[in-house]
């Protein structure tokens, strides 16, 4: 399995998005992300689009792109609860919350992790 990764590393949880790397090649398939979610919307699979839409925050909050990564997280809240998965909603609060880390707001980034 191997040992945790260091923090400050890029590596990042997650299947398929363990780096920064593996982030811009998710972000790189734009198209079939919006196809993704597109296709999840269709038939009203709100657990689908919450976890699509965390994932999306995640990784352009470590790209970045904070503005982007705070908009997916809160379209993830709101898809999140609906599912009845509690794993989707503490996605999306991890997502926000590292993105409010990243802007240097402690506060706020606390408030998401409880």
């Amino acid at each position: 399995m191997g040992e945790p990764p260091h923090p400050g590393s890029d590596r990042v949880p997650g299947p398929g998005l363990g780096t920064r790397h593996g982030c811009r090649r998710a972000l790189g398939h734009r198209g079939e992300t919006d196809w993704t979610l597109a296709l999840y919307r269709q038939v009203g699979e709100e657990g689908g689009q919450g976890h699509a839409l965390a994932s999306l925050a995640e990784c352009n909050a470590r790209m970045g792109n904070y503005d982007l990564a705070r908009g997916y997280a809160r379209q993830a809240l709101q898809a999140a609860p609906a599912t009845g998965d509690p794993s989707t909603l503490a996605f999306a609060w991890d997502a926000l919350g590292f993105v409010h880390s990243r802007l240097g707001k402690p506060r706020q980034a606390m408030s998401c992790y409880r």
